[in-house]
């Protein structure tokens, strides 16, 4: 699932960017025509505006030229009016006027007409003050007024200037009155509104028509194989070497990654062979050491160790070292009568009882045959060592049966103490075995400890021997 979300994250976060450039790219030049067209759609009211002033001057010079009297009633005057009504009901939302100066209005004021064609809106009077034409474009309205200077333009005519001159007292430079147009931008706006929709919601859906695309695209050439190359990953982080990786074929960066992770499976393969192994090898090199170094029958040290051993115990010289010499009493017995199978069963009863009396304590060894040892660290005090001895031989006071018969269990046990009994392996290991025999000749079940009389009656022994061989 958490994939699944990075996936979808990495794709909109890789769609949002796209989507980000392109509106980037396509907000201006939208933008860009809209208002160019909505600039178009006011020239074309400017022009449509000033064409309409052009034919109202030209229509009113003629009427001027043409004109009886400056009352009302004029028929020149008639005809200028009837022309604007008419061409303002023909025209596309254009609608004209007349509007005349301040020295004009007095005039007509003062002459008790009724038609005082005074400035209409700000605009007009706007043209008045500064004797220049003026346009504004309020809401859907374009206007523009067109001011009438005596001494310019058709106002230069002296037949003009007599009459406003005579009549009004205006002077050259002084406007006379002006030119009124109002073109209505209803409807062209409205197609410009329609336009700008029609141009918005073309640029959304080559937006969403361009992000779809890449969606498809990378969904199904970059990141399902991504998606993949990310699982194999994931697997192969965890250890699962058995993840099978496909995708090496692409000549892309893709197929490199994918070529990269075959690379590491393969070394994961190749290592966990290797560690199999190692582990096979150590397992094998384990079982020859344990071999070379224990007892098969009883797990119990072999002779090698127990010397090893004995010489590391004998080494820290602020704990006394017991070693005791042991052999199984009348095993012979048992091993004639029932065989070399009860023989061993019998052996590997010794050993578990030998371990468990030494305990932590030291360690027990099988030298041969029914010869065990003990090395038994512990304080030199013989109250303390004698009663481990007499818990030793107690433990062997309970018979033991085998396929049915009981036989009696007992051992015979020498005892020697380093250093004080010996410095050497072979000294501790000698007089113990020279105590061993003491307690053989004293009954078996019991045990003895070396003291110094033995080291005589062991001088005298061996004189005695190597006389028996030079004789």
């Amino acid at each position: 699932m958490l994939t699944r979300f990075r996936d979808f994250s990495l794709l909109y976060g890789i769609l949002t960017a796209v989507a980000l450039v392109l509106v980037a790219v396509q907000v201006p030049s939208v933008w860009t025509d809209v208002v160019m067209e909505h600039r178009a759609v006011e020239a074309a009211a400017a022009r449509q505006a000033t064409a309409a002033v052009d034919m109202l001057e030209a229509v009113h010079i003629q009427s001027m030229l043409n004109r009886e009297r400056t009352q009302d009633g004029d028929p020149a005057i008639d005809t200028l009016n009837g022309s604007m009504e008419q061409f303002s009901a023909v025209s596309d939302g254009t609608k004209l006027w007349l509007f005349m100066g301040p020295k004009v209005v007095d005039f007509q004021i003062a002459a008790g007409e009724t038609e005082i064609e005074r400035p209409l809106d700000a605009i007009d009077r706007e043209a008045v003050a500064t004797g220049e034409a003026r346009q504004s474009v309020d809401g859907h309205q374009f206007r523009l007024s067109r001011p009438v200077v005596l001494g310019e333009g058709h106002a230069a005519n002296p037949r003009c200037a007599e009459c406003h001159t005579a009549l009004m007292g205006l002077g050259p430079g002084e406007v006379i009155g002006g030119y009124g147009a109002a073109v209505d931008m209803t409807e062209p706006l409205r197609r410009w509104h329609d336009g700008m929709v029609r141009h918005i919601g073309g640029a959304i859906a080559i937006l969403l028509g361009i992000l779809g695309t890449l969606y498809i695209i990378l969904r199904s050439a970059a990141l399902r194989p991504l998606t993949r190359l990310s699982e194999a990953t994931m697997r192969l982080a965890s250890g699962d070497a058995d993840v099978v990786i496909d995708l090496e074929h692409r000549r892309d960066a893709i197929g490199a990654m994918a070529g990269a992770l075959q690379v590491f499976r393969d070394g994961l393969v190749a290592k966990r062979r290797l560690e199999a192994e190692n582990d096979r090898t150590r397992g094998e090199l384990s079982y020859l050491r344990y071999v070379a170094t224990h007892d098969t029958l009883t797990g119990l040290a072999n002779r090698a160790l127990f010397r090893e051993r004995l010489e590391e115990a004998m080494a820290e010289k602020n704990r006394p070292t017991a070693v005791l010499c042991i052999d199984v009493d009348n095993f012979k017995t048992i091993n004639d009568t029932l065989g070399h199978g009860a023989g061993d069963t019998f052996l590997r009863i010794v050993a578990d009882r030998l371990r468990a009396a030494v305990g932590q304590n030291g360690f027990a060894a099988r030298l041969g045959g029914d010869e065990f040892a003990l090395v038994f660290v512990m304080p030199r005090e013989a109250s303390t060592l004698e009663d481990f001895c007499e818990a030793l031989v107690a433990m062997f006071k309970n018979r033991v049966e085998i396929e049915g018969r009981e036989f009696p269990l007992t051992l015979s046990i020498g005892v020697a103490v380093a250093p004080a009994d010996g410095r050497t392996v072979e000294d501790i290991l000698e007089h113990a075995d020279v105590a061993l025999y003491r307690a053989k000749s004293a009954g078996r079940d019991t045990y003895r400890f070396f003291d110094n009389g033995m080291n005589t009656a062991l001088a005298n022994r061996r004189i005695l021997d190597g006389g028996l061989q030079r004789g």
